[in-house]
C-alpha cells in the first residue's frame, strides 16, 4: 500500500514504511507546479482522489481554534532545531509546528482549489477556498505577533521561523501592505531571524541546505526578487 494513514507515504519504493504528513501537503503543490507547466491533464485526473484524501486527513485535525492540529507519524519541517521533530533527536521534544502546518495545509487547499477548478469540479473547489479563508482567519488570529511584525511557529510565540514567514508572504496569510516588510525581516542581514530563537542573523549564522531546506530558500530568494530586493540578471 502506497499510503499511510491515508496520506503517500514519504518515500518509496521502500522496504520499511515512514510517515511524513507534510510532505503529502507539499506532493500537491508539486501537482500544482506540474498543471501550470504541463498541457497533459490525465496525471491530475488520477491523482485527485489522492489529493481529496490528504485534504480530508488534514481536515480531521483542524482544532478547536482553527488551527491544525498536532498529527500521527513524523512533523517534519525542515532540518533545524524545533523544525525537524525526529523521534530519536536528543535535542529537542517532538512536537508539532502548527502555525507552519496549517499554512501548508492553507497552501494545499488553495493549489487543489485550481486543480479542481481546472478538472470542471466547481463545487470542491469552493469548499476549498472556503477552508483556506477559515484556516488563514486562524492563522492571523493564533500566530500573528503584532510586537515581532512576524507569524509564529506556535500559537504561545514562543519560536519564529523564516519558514512561517514565507509561508504566510506565499500564500497570501499576511495582508498585502505588510509582505514586504516580513520578508525584509526574516532575510535582511542581522535584521533577520534564524530558527529556531529569533536570533540575528550574523556572518556566522550557519546554514545547511537539504531536504526540503532547497525549497524554502528558493521560495525566500524569489520573494526578495518579488519585493525588488535581489535582481537576478545583476553580475555576481
Amino acid at each position: 500500500d502506497s499510503k499511510v494513514n491515508g496520506i503517500p507515504q514519504s518515500r518509496g519504493p521502500s522496504k520499511e514504511r515512514q510517515s511524513i504528513p507534510p510532505f503529502a501537503l507539499l506532493w500537491v503543490a508539486m501537482l500544482h507546479d506540474y498543471w501550470e507547466h504541463q498541457p497533459d491533464p490525465a496525471p491530475l485526473r488520477r491523482s485527485l482522489p489522492g489529493i481529496r484524501s490528504v485534504l480530508d486527513y488534514y481536515r480531521g485535525y483542524v482544532g478547536t481554534d482553527g488551527l491544525v492540529g498536532t498529527t500521527p507519524g513524523w512533523e517534519f519541517i525542515d532540518w533545524r532545531p524545533s523544525l525537524s521533530n525526529a523521534p530519536w533527536s536528543r535535542d529537542e521534544r517532538p512536537k508539532s509546528d502548527r502555525c507552519i502546518v496549517t499554512l501548508l495545509t492553507i497552501g494545499a487547499l488553495k493549489q487543489a482549489a485550481d486543480l479542481e477548478q481546472a478538472m470542471g469540479e466547481a463545487r470542491l473547489a469552493d469548499a476549498n477556498r472556503a477552508s483556506a479563508n477559515s484556516l488563514s482567519q486562524a492563522v492571523n488570529a493564533s500566530c500573528w505577533s503584532s510586537e515581532r511584525g512576524l507569524y509564529a511557529d506556535n500559537p504561545d510565540k514562543a519560536v519564529f521561523s523564516q519558514h512561517a514567514n514565507a509561508l504566510a508572504v506565499l500564500y497570501d496569510v499576511a495582508p498585502q501592505t505588510a509582505q514586504v516588510g516580513i520578508i525584509d525581516r526574516i532575510t535582511v542581514r542581522n535584521n533577520g531571524i534564524a530558527a529556531p530563537d529569533g536570533r540575528a542573523v550574523t556572518p556566522q549564522t550557519p546554514f545547511i541546505l537539504g531536504s526540503t531546506s532547497k525549497s524554502f530558500t528558493a521560495l525566500a530568494v524569489m520573494q526578495l526578487v518579488e519585493a525588488g530586493r535581489i535582481d537576478l540578471d545583476a553580475p555576481v
